[in-house]
């Protein structure tokens, strides 16, 4: 892999004669090590902001990129903030209820007292870490000046990076964990920045820097959004007394600190980001010396021009990537001096949550089921040029033509991935009693998940799930501001999650510790919810954790085997939350409740719903055997008589269909006899013939008669009455046309047709005689 200039850099307005120093990174599939990329931010003067890729009309259903504007809009307010602190100071003992009426909001409270507690920080150090998160830790060194002991301190967090905090910690001296209390309720969103203060303008860095210098000086009056601090209050040990100084380290993570830039990059190219902030970490106290330091990425460098830049802000470099500023300056409380960026290549996808939903039923034995659906979406730079599958082979370590489900079979040929800011897969980590795992996606036929599982039974089960996009071979992989959807589902046993169980005399009192942490390593989430179902008849439900949820709702939901009943569920929602940095930090939320019951309800539930089957199946079985009707007493007598009606019909019917083939059997029998003899005929032999057919045709005519005064008797029948004549009808017919044939002595095979026709016509008659009751009865 080599640099090679490709002139992708976006120039402003005047600036066309510099395109030829824009460069970015080319990956090619020659070396599979990262170069110093010395090249890539030797023209960050040069670049321009994109035009930011928020719609013309709000739509908060679309993850939201952080450009400048936020961190700008963070800085104005604080410096609001400053200038109304100093204004309460100079206020007049005459305007106390004013102040009092200000000093009504909790944060600014919290800033009004710790600006008049007489602390000084003697030293803030901060170190920035820059990775797929930016971990930022600060070490303070705090000296009391005032009159009284001070039991906690006050530490805030600009808007833009409260609305991505993942994870934060505090810590003292001897590495004793503090307690971190929000001061405000809730933490603010990223939601909450309106989208008409999103930047509309093309702005060179330079020039953006000039943006972030005037918000911070408080003279940029060009956003409305809220861009309030987040106050947080550290409880110390012990009281700090007058004089005496305490070491504090104050830890977090920040979920999505940077932006691609350019916005669009070829696929096998490696993207740049960049990043905002100022020389100092604003204190509500006095700092008399700051400094700063961060490091970047393994084997990534600022380059040349960028080394230069950094060098022009009193940044020294101390080793390969690691960089540090200082100043021995006071600054003033609430102060940000001199805000800058920084521009440097992240081969890393920034793929994050921007959803994370969970649904979790926990019975009192047996297995509890978790469902979870998570949305993710990745930051990093956009698509340009066209898709080169070979490019996104070589870039997994594959040879060309190679299917990605191939990463399953450690047989198959494989070099060591190329880095990439293109998101291949997610490694999650699950407990290791986990079992009926399933993973899928809700993209239909475009998306194909799978998962395969790592690691020895002894260590923690380590599940990989492999995330590809599919609509044509090769898989697609999730580029730059791709988003999709993953489903999984597990159980685990309901024991591993049972914190205690105490029998009382009449219920027992249930504690479950379930873990909030995302199952995704090194993931932001950007909006969660857990619903935590619990067994039918739990009463006195109580819940406690570390995390500030945005709301608490306690419902009542269904599940399988609930026909009758239902069950006590937990609602709770919450934003900005990063897994921690290790285990013994996790985040949990313990769920307490009593269960009056000696036994679990859902075996009850289990033999109720097998009971309803079989009495369904009992209740089936005498119906089709009994064939009751539901009906009254009336239209049973009235359905009674119909049916005697019916059967009168039927036998009627089918005495008429007897004596009109009988007579039909008589009257050819002697039209045989007379064409047997029709060589010794005479008019004296043909008169008895013509009789007995005259004879024939008053019997026809009378059964005729018969059935229409039958449809007088018994009108409901005259469907069936009107098929059975035409039977009739047709039958006659058919006789007479065989009839001629034996008396004009034809002895051919239309004779002999003929003679097949008036059997098949008897048998329709006897045919439609007994249809009509069936008829009837239906």
């Amino acid at each position: 892999m080599r640099a090679v200039p490709q002139g992708r850099g976006l120039m402003g307005r005047g600036e066309a004669e510099s395109s030829s120093n824009s460069r970015s990174l080319r990956v090619l599939p020659i070396r599979t090590e990262i170069p110093a990329a010395a090249d890539t931010p030797a023209v960050c003067e040069f670049y321009q902001f994109d035009e930011t890729e928020i719609p013309a009309a709000a739509d908060v259903s679309l993850p939201l990129p952080r450009p400048f504007d936020s961190t700008a809009c963070a800085l104005q307010h604080l410096a609001q903030q400053q200038q109304l602190l100093l204004a309460l100071q100079q206020l007049q003992p005459a305007a106390a209820a004013a102040s009092r009426s200000l000093l009504q909001d909790p944060a600014l409270a919290a800033l009004h007292e710790a600006t008049h507690s007489g602390l000084v920080a003697e030293e803030v150090s901060r170190h920035i870490e820059f990775g797929r998160q930016a971990k930022i830790t600060v070490e303070l060194q705090l000296l009391n000046k005032g009159a009284a002991a001070a039991a906690s301190v006050f530490i805030l967090l600009p808007y833009s990076e409260a609305t991505q905090l993942g994870w934060m910690k505090a810590s003292a001296a001897n590495g004793k964990q503090l307690k971190v209390l929000p001061v405000s309720r809730l933490l603010p969103s990223i939601s909450s920045l309106i989208w008409e203060d999103w930047g509309q303008r093309q702005l060179l860095l330079q020039k953006e820097e000039l943006l972030l210098a005037a918000a911070a000086a408080g003279s940029s009056s060009n956003f409305k959004s809220p861009c309030w601090p987040s106050v947080f209050q550290i409880q110390l040990e012990r009281p700090l007394q007058q004089t005496e100084s305490v070491k504090l380290t104050v830890s977090y993570i920040l979920g999505r600190p940077y932006r691609p830039l350019p916005q669009a990059v070829e696929l096998e190219a490696i993207q740049s980001v960049i990043f905002a902030t100022s020389l100092n970490w604003p204190l509500p106290y006095k700092a008399l010396r700051s400094s700063l330091s961060f490091q970047l990425p393994p084997q990534t460098s600022l380059g040349e021009a960028g080394e230069r830049r950094m060098q022009q802000k009193s940044f020294q470099k101390l080793s390969e990537g690691l960089w540090k500023w200082a100043s021995a300056a006071a600054v003033e409380p609430l102060a940000a001096v001199e805000p800058f960026a920084v521009v440097f290549p992240l081969p890393q996808h920034l793929g994050f949550l921007f959803a994370a939903e969970r649904l979790l039923l926990l019975p009192l034995s047996g297995a509890a089921v978790s469902e979870d659906f998570y949305k993710f979406h990745n930051d990093a730079a956009l698509q340009q040029g066209p898709f080169n599958p070979v490019s996104v082979a070589l870039l997994q370590g594959l040879a060309p033509g190679t299917p990605r489900l191939a990463l399953q079979n450690k047989e198959v040929p494989r070099a060591p991935p190329v880095p990439s800011h293109v998101l291949f897969d997610l490694h999650a980590s699950l407990p290791p009693d986990v079992f009926n795992l399933d993973v899928a996606d809700s993209a239909g036929n475009l998306t194909t998940a799978f998962a395969a599982r790592e690691g020895p039974e002894e260590a923690p089960l380590s599940t990989r799930l492999e995330v590809t996009t599919a609509a044509v071979w090769p898989r697609f992989p999730v580029l730059g501001g791709w988003n999709f959807d993953l489903r999984v589902r597990y159980n685990q046993p309901v024991s591993s999650l049972l914190l205690q169980q105490e029998a009382g005399s009449s219920s027992s009192s249930v504690s479950l510790k379930i873990p909030l942490e995302p199952i995704f390593s090194d993931i932001y989430a950007e909006q969660l919810s857990l619903t935590v179902a619990l067994p039918t008849g739990a009463t006195n439900i109580r819940c406690s954790s570390p995390v500030e949820f945005d709301s608490v709702e306690e419902k009542r939901i269904k599940w399988w085997f609930d026909i009758v009943t239902s069950r006590p569920a937990l609602s709770l929602k919450w934003h900005s939350i990063s897994a921690s940095p290790s285990p013994h930090e996790e985040r949990s939320l313990t769920v307490t409740f009593d269960y009056p019951y000696p036994v679990d309800l859902e075996h009850f539930k289990k033999l109720l719903l097998l009971l309803l089957l079989l009495a369904v199946l009992v209740i089936g079985t005498l119906l089709s055997r009994w064939k009751l009707r539901f009906t009254t007493p009336e239209e049973d007598a009235a359905a009674a008589a119909l049916q005697s009606a019916f059967e009168k019909v039927r036998k009627e019917l089918g005495r008429v269909a007897e004596a009109a083939i009988k007579d039909t059997g008589s009257y050819l029998n002697c039209a045989a006899a007379a064409a047997a003899e029709s060589g010794q005929s005479s008019s004296k032999q043909k008169k008895p013939q013509e009789q007995e057919m005259q004879q024939w045709s008053k019997c026809m005519q009378q059964h005729e008669n018969d059935v229409a005064a039958l449809l007088q008797t018994a009108p409901e029948a005259n469907s069936s009455i009107a098929a059975f004549q035409e039977a009739l009808e047709d039958y006659r017919n058919t006789v007479q046309a065989f009839a001629a044939g034996l008396l004009n002595n034809a002895k051919d095979k239309k004779t002999e047709k003929a003679e097949q026709d008036v059997k098949a016509a008897a048998d329709q008659l006897r045919a439609a005689a007994r249809c009509s009751t069936k008829l009837h009865k239906a």
